[in-house]
């Protein structure tokens, strides 16, 4: 299927929504007891100790072909997610969308297609980083008659322009003249 046509419908968006909201929520209280008190899980650090309060491991490997890599173990539980230098923040997200939405089954990277679970990983990625509440009160707070500066946004949340514009329009809260 061609990401063109790959459509997920509102109430599996809202169920993913629902599951990065829970895992937020669990790893938030572990990460207070670890002394990370920001407000977004958008650096690097914090989303290690993200994954290790999940059972699992960043490695760094560049030479892998894509610039990350989910690889469950076996049994599903655990996991490794693989990463080349210069990844991002939303591509580790990604990774752990995999993790949550598809335990244990294995990441295929085709490059010419982007498959349903491709397509629902990057939706995670963008909800666990971009959370819907705090999303839409940050734009808000950031907006002038109407208008937000997207890239400001971007910066806040530590993501890029594309990701931050994306997450926006997922949630419909562009205007006409924004983005």
């Amino acid at each position: 299927m061609d990401a063109m046509f790959v459509i997920l419908r509102e109430d599996y968006k809202e169920y993913i929504e629902e599951k990065s909201e829970e895992l937020r929520t669990r790893v938030n209280e572990k990460l207070k007891s670890k002394e990370v008190t920001s407000p977004h899980v958008n650096t690097f650090d914090t989303f290690k100790k993200i994954v290790e309060i999940l059972r699992g491991k960043l490695v760094e490997h560049n030479s892998l072909s894509v610039p990350a890599e989910y690889a469950p173990t076996d049994d599903g539980e655990m996991f490794t997610i693989h990463y080349r230098n210069g990844v991002t923040i939303e591509e580790l997200a990604h990774e752990l969308g995999h993790h949550c939405l598809h335990m244990g089954e294995k990441a295929s990277h085709d490059h010419g297609l982007k498959p349903k679970k491709e397509i629902e990983a990057n939706y995670f990625a963008k909800c666990f980083l971009l959370p819907r509440t705090i999303f839409k009160e940050t734009v808000i707070a950031k907006s002038d008659n109407g208008q937000c500066d997207i890239v400001s946004l971007a910066n806040e949340f530590s993501v890029s322009y594309l990701f931050a514009e994306s997450r926006g329009n997922d949630l419909h809260i562009w205007g006409e003249s924004n983005g």
